[in-house]
């Protein structure tokens, strides 16, 4: 929907932009009067899309002369040319005030086609912001409003807005309407790129639904138009698309064939975020068709590639997030200190003032009042920029958890790989308790990731999760019954990982040596907060250990798995122990680990 917002600032001021600095030279030529205002608004325009901090300047500066000189029409366009800015800024908090204060003064002018555009860039705010149903009610108010002024390319523009906010709002059937609509305006008008566009939506969304066939017809459609248009990111776009969907309907040599090509064609563009995903897709593909080493192959490149780009481009949003929060807390402290000290002149003003008249003294308490309301108004502007800076920071260790989580299922599916290409023995099964527990930890980070809170994990809610997984995967779920029973306790990321494996470990052990020869049975977590200590109890009714250690040959089974218990537990500075009791009982109590704030 981002073209909306790009649109609305040369649709109001249709023309040719002369070069930066001819204008400049003019700008400074001109008195400080409102002969100024349409010089700046062509300086505006010439740097938004390119230099959108320029642009802000420039709309700043316009903004204080249109109130100063300017008619309503120029207020209107002024707030808007801010909104546009911080918009384009990725501000989205800032730009909102902006568009509605916009809103409502092209509504006072009566100007239909203002303000249906300006609708159009709230709702890439309220889209941008995660809140589909207040987008998809500007977006109906703005096609509605093109519609009656028969402006096709906005007509266009806003049904494909509103087809990707269905999506959003989980109403396919609607969408796919939507995106029709606007691949039969962009066909009539020749404008075939965003007509192929709106054709792989609506080819996904069949897919999605099951409609495999038309889905397929309607991709080679697309394709045939991308190509004739010479767009060779599009193109290799639809042959990844159409590809994937080709190798899941089981027609391997057609997939093959697109996706050979989609490589070749990534390959000469140097499209390096698409060249990732097609070798993750390459990778899905040939795991389909049995061909493992390939896949192998094909997953390590993606991983190469992914890091890459993670490396380059999340470097600078770390820096740059980083510099702009304490560039904020600084601004917010030196606003802090103003207003302490305007507070104070004030006070002493009140007491001067008394010594005087009793007029002058209300006139100094009214005074002192309002300097006291721009002082709270300015510290509640200082508060919402810190605000969105934690918020920015936080998106990003959302992310950065999201990637480590990405990363370990990454590493999940070379260690499958590899094991299914490893004859049954010690490697396999090495490889196989490898897998468990990267799995333990990449539950840690899923969650973290999900969650509004990312330093917390929720031990219960892990538990159960940790051990649900690890019943499905040693297939025992038909004959041992695996309870948890654990207290509500929060732990910060560096306690829950090695809890976590060494209930990985213990649980794996019960499992694989207890229950021997089909022998059924149950298995019984027991996790509890005891203020300063946290007790651990993992517990079965199986052959017993001693039983377990004389049948284990070669030094693994459950002497391997107390051993890593016995590694990992004096991080947490734990004191365990094993008892037989009718089956094996390992209780744990741990005293070094951090609750979650």
């Amino acid at each position: 929907m981002r073209w909306l917002a790009l649109l609305l600032p040369i649709l109001c001021c249709p023309g040719s932009f002369a070069g930066n600095d001819s204008l400049l030279v003019k700008l400074h030529s001109l008195p400080q009067d409102a002969s100024r205002l349409p010089v700046l608004e062509k300086l505006f325009l010439a740097t938004v899309l390119q230099q959108p901090d320029s642009a802000l300047r420039f709309a700043t500066v316009y903004e204080a002369l249109a109130r100063k000189a300017g008619s309503e029409r120029n207020k209107a366009l002024a707030e808007s040319q801010l909104g546009q800015a911080w918009l384009l800024k990725g501000r989205h908090g800032t730009a909102l005030p902006h568009f509605l204060e916009a809103l409502k003064r092209f509504e006072n002018l009566s100007d239909t086609r203002a303000v249906a555009m300006i609708r159009g860039n709230i709702a890439e705010v309220h889209s941008a912001e995660r809140h589909p149903q207040k987008a998809r009610e500007q977006l109906v108010m703005a096609h509605a409003a093109f519609v009656r002024l028969n402006d096709i390319m906005w007509m266009a523009g806003t049904s494909e807005a509103l087809g990707h906010v269905y999506m959003e709002l989980g109403l396919p059937d609607s969408a796919y309407a939507y995106f029709e609509r606007t691949a039969e305006i962009m066909e009539q008008v020749g404008a075939a790129d965003h007509a192929v566009d709106a054709r792989m939506a609506q080819a996904g969304i069949l897919a999605g639904r099951g409609d495999r066939s038309e889905a397929i017809d309607l991709y080679y459609s697309a394709l045939r138009s991308a190509e004739r248009g010479g767009d060779p990111q599009l193109t290799c776009m639809i042959l990844n698309d159409l590809g994937i969907l080709l190798s899941r309907s089981g027609r391997y040599r057609e997939a093959d064939t697109l996706l050979g090509k989609a490589m070749r064609l990534v390959s000469t563009g140097h499209f390096d975020r698409l060249r990732a995903d097609l070798h993750r897709d390459i990778s899905d593909h040939l795991q389909a068709t049995g061909d493992l080493d390939s896949a192998l192959l094909h997953l390590q490149l993606h991983v190469l590639w992914r890091d890459s780009l993670f490396t380059e481009e999340n470097s600078e949003r770390i820096a740059e997030m980083q510099e702009r929060f304490d560039s904020a807390r600084k601004d917010a402290d030196l606003e802090h200190g103003n207003a302490l000290i305007a507070r104070q002149r004030a006070q002493l003003a009140i007491i001067v003032a008394i010594g005087v008249v009793l007029v002058i003294v209300a006139a100094g308490l009214l005074w002192a009042y309002r300097q006291k309301q721009r002082g709270t108004r300015a510290l509640e502007e200082s508060n919402k920029t810190i605000g969105a800076a934690l918020r920015e920071k936080e998106a990003l260790l959302q992310e950065l958890h999201h990637r480590v989580k990405n990363n370990l299922q990454t590493v999940s599916s070379l260690l499958r790989l590899q094991a299914r290409a490893t004859e049954p023995g010690d490697a396999r099964d090495a490889l196989d308790e490898a897998l468990a527990r990267v799995k333990s930890m990449a539950l840690v980070h899923q969650d973290l990731y999900r969650n509004a809170d990312i330093a917390s994990v929720d031990m219960e809610a892990y538990l159960n999760k940790l051990a649900s997984t690890l019943l499905r995967s040693h297939g025992m779920a038909q004959r041992v019954d695996l309870r948890v029973e654990a207290d509500p306790v929060a732990l910060d990321v560096d306690s829950a990982v090695p809890l976590g494996l060494v209930v990985n470990e213990l649980i794996t052990n019960a499992l694989k040596h207890g229950f021997p020869n089909e022998r059924s049975g149950e298995v019984v977590v027991t996790f509890r907060d005891r203020g300063t200590e946290l007790f651990l109890e993992v517990r079965d009714n199986g052959v017993g250990f001693d039983h377990a250690v004389r049948q284990a040959t070669n030094g693994d089974g459950p002497v391997s798995g107390v051993s890593i218990v016995r590694t990992i537990s004096a991080r947490l500075d734990a004191e365990w122990s094993i008892t037989v009791e009718g089956g094996t009982a390992v209780r744990s109590l741990m005293r070094n680990f951090t609750r979650a704030v």
